[in-house]
């Protein structure tokens, strides 16, 4: 499954790379975190669009004693049931990239208002919530 926001989050990076730059030479690591953030964006919107869905598994922990949750899931790729867990699929990359774009934006706005950069463009800024609401999207999608 190929996502057409994909090619968005690649056009904010083309976006964000000159501004990272520039951001670097005032403060290496905030250019960093901006740099990082704005590859998570895309490398979770492709993992997650090519992700089997549910074939991840992990136990829930939760209460005082920590003990995990009595649930029972069947895995769609093995069909093997597991207890207890809850699954980890495709959504967990779509909320990351959800995640790291609100970071970039964040990153935007705290070199801005160190100076490090005069303003932030605002197709950019529109660019990264139209990620965002569309990675919202993703994660409510009723599962297959």
């Amino acid at each position: 499954m190929t996502l057409d926001i994909y090619d968005i989050t690649l056009d904010m990076i083309d976006q964000v790379a000159p501004v990272a730059r520039s951001v670097e030479r005032c403060d290496p690591d905030l250019g960093r975190q901006m740099r990082r953030a704005a590859a998570s964006v895309s490398l979770n919107c492709a993992e997650g669009a090519y992700s089997q869905g549910k074939n991840f598994v992990v136990t829930v922990r939760s209460g005082a004693d920590d003990s995990p949750r009595s649930r029972t899931v069947t895995t769609k790729s093995t069909g093997r049931r597991r207890q207890p867990s809850t699954l980890v699929n495709a959504n967990a990359r779509f909320y990351s990239a959800m995640a790291s774009a609100n970071e970039v934006l964040a990153c935007l706005d705290v070199a801005h208002r160190f100076g490090y950069v005069a303003r932030v463009d605002a197709g950019l800024r529109d660019k990264l919530d139209r990620i965002i609401a569309t990675m919202r999207k993703l994660t409510r999608r009723p599962t297959r």
